[in-house]
């Protein structure tokens, strides 16, 4: 019976796979602005999301409508 080795760029590819899969910070992370690369010395604004608060609904005063407000944050790059 043969012997099967795996060469170490294999077995480096299938490790990162894995840590790719199970990464838990790298999915938290919001990349939607990602496209707005500038360069060093310019400034630029950064969109956050609304964010909105849960809250236990009453039957007998109904939904409670919360406006989506965006703010923004502007950043210079060094």
């Amino acid at each position: 019976m043969a012997n099967t080795l795996l060469t170490p760029s294999i077995i480096a590819k299938e490790a990162l796979m894995v840590l790719r899969n199970n990464a838990v910070m790298a999915n938290l992370v919001h990349r939607d602005f990602s496209d707005e690369y500038a360069s060093v010395g310019d400034t630029i604004t950064i969109r956050k999301p609304a964010t909105f608060v849960a809250k236990e609904f009453n039957q007998s005063n109904g939904i409670e409508v919360q406006d989506a407000v965006e703010d923004s944050v502007s950043v210079k790059m060094e």
